[in-house]
């Protein structure tokens, strides 16, 4: 019997190059399997988040938590969470679920790099590095923490050394979802958005050139 959360992926990535509600369609299919777990839940919400639909996603996700996390661990409703509110430049509100999820999952590296992120795209970058430290110092497997501390060596520290060792380790993580390998004129961007304090499209513009 195929777990609930390889189906939903194996979905997504057949339908990798549709509308992001055409796979909706595909998903309700397995309510009736999959809502004892919540993870039809989570998924649903992940596909609404992903159509801009935030509101929505966030409402389900936190009855999910409420309604299924004392029974079945429900670390991805975080995660799916965080990125709508890091989308929706609800800083605080992310630090806050964060927390929670930091306190439910104190070994999970996600919350750490939830809450470093927000601080991030708010400019507090040492208070930002504390987190990310830590997430790295849990799971030093993804590329992101090592996006986020070249941005925060390059901007505050100003230490193009460390700032070079960052990205280097960054590329060589096998995950390239946050990886900064991108052409000179995004770059310059980037650069641009660092100047004029708007971290978050720092972040993010260097995200979308990946792989």
């Amino acid at each position: 019997d195929t777990p609930c959360a390889e189906i939903y992926m194996n979905l997504l990535r057949s339908r990798a190059n549709d509308k992001k509600m055409n796979l909706l369609k595909e998903w309700s299919k397995y309510e009736q399997k999959c809502s004892e777990t919540g993870e039809y839940q989570i998924f649903l919400a992940d596909n609404l988040q992903s159509a801009g639909a935030h509101q929505e996603a966030q409402t389900i996700l936190k009855n999910i938590i409420i309604e299924k996390g004392q029974q079945y661990d429900v670390r991805v409703a975080y995660q799916i969470w965080l990125q709508s509110l890091l989308s929706e430049d609800k800083f605080d509100e992310a630090k806050e679920v964060a927390k929670q999820c930091i306190i439910h999952y104190p070994y999970w590296y996600r919350g750490y790099i939830g809450y470093g992120k927000a601080l991030v795209f708010q400019g507090k970058f040492e208070e930002g590095k504390i987190y990310i430290d830590k997430s790295i110092a849990l799971q030093d497997y993804y590329a992101e923490p090592y996006g986020l501390l070249t941005i925060i060596y390059d901007v505050y520290y100003k230490d193009p050394v460390m700032a070079v060792k960052m990205y280097k380790k960054a590329l060589s993580k096998k995950q390239y979802m946050f990886l900064f390998s991108m052409p000179r004129a995004t770059f310059s961007v980037v650069k641009c958005a660092l100047s004029q304090k708007d971290y978050k499209t720092a972040v993010w513009r260097s995200e979308e050139h990946t792989s």
